[in-house]
């Protein structure tokens, strides 16, 4: 499945790096407005259109399209319907996930896609001891330290599923903060039902079960005083695209 899909119900090097980080304080680079404007109609945009659109000339708009086209997008072009988006790949990029987004309060109005990291809760740590603000959510493509509860190993290999987390600095008690596991579980569930029309099942406090494997989990990290929360990190994986046999020794008769 398209791992880029299920987030969203919850020149080419230019654009990779400009696509693997999106701040929802700034407008959206021309390549996600274009990307926007493609997915808002099934009839095409033309040039001319999305020339009015951005405030750039034809070329300008040609040349994004071409970086889009070159790192998986394909685009179509014709003398009549103007441009129209057939399919996207099954890639994480940041501009790509805001512009099916739209408007967010919080959680991804500022994303990063890393293509490796050790965990996607420690550089959501870092940055939160650095004084970045709630609703940064970070994605890694691969994670070579990924890890689940009682320190576990997480198998999080490239393109097999969505491995990330998100900051926030909820005014909580510290004791109130297993609501937000509740929370982040449920709505899960919802966004996994509403791509695939199976309904996973919960079982507390973080795991998520299909058929009783485990297809999901969520890690809640908080750094708190005694009576104050500073920040919580929620830290998700899901598997996507795996099979069985691609799943280590370990995990393979209670993964799915």
């Amino acid at each position: 499945g398209n791992r880029g899909e299920l987030y969203f119900s919850w020149g080419a090097d230019t654009f990779r790096q400009v696509g693997r980080y999106f701040n929802g304080n700034k407008a959206m680079n021309p390549a996600a407005q274009i990307l926007a404007a493609l997915r808002s109609t099934e009839h095409g945009v033309s040039g001319t259109d999305l020339c009015h659109q951005l405030g750039v000339s034809r070329a300008a708009v040609w040349s994004q399209i071409e970086s889009l086209r070159e790192v998986g997008f394909e685009i179509v072009a014709s003398p009549h319907r103007g441009y129209q988006l057939v399919s996207s790949p099954d890639t994480l990029l940041a501009d790509d996930m805001m512009s099916k987004l739209g408007k967010v309060n919080v959680i991804g109005r500022e994303i990063m896609v890393l293509e490796q990291t050790t965990s996607t809760n420690d550089e959501i740590e870092k940055a939160a001891m650095n004084g970045h603000e709630e609703g940064l959510v970070v994605f890694a493509e691969s994670q070579t330290h990924g890890r689940g509860r009682m320190g576990r190993r997480w198998s999080s290999p490239t393109g097999k599923g969505l491995w990330f987390s998100f900051l926030l600095r909820p005014k909580l008690a510290p004791g109130e903060c297993t609501q937000l596991t509740a929370a982040t579980a449920t709505a899960l569930v919802r966004a996994i039902q509403d791509k695939s029309n199976i309904t996973p099942e919960i079982k507390w406090p973080n795991d998520l079960m299909i058929q009783g494997k485990k297809v999901g989990g969520i890690l809640t990290e908080m750094n708190a005083e005694l009576d104050k929360v500073r920040h919580v990190i929620v830290g998700i994986g899901i598997d996507v695209n795996q099979t069985a046999s691609e799943f280590p020794a370990e995990i393979q008769s209670t993964a799915t």
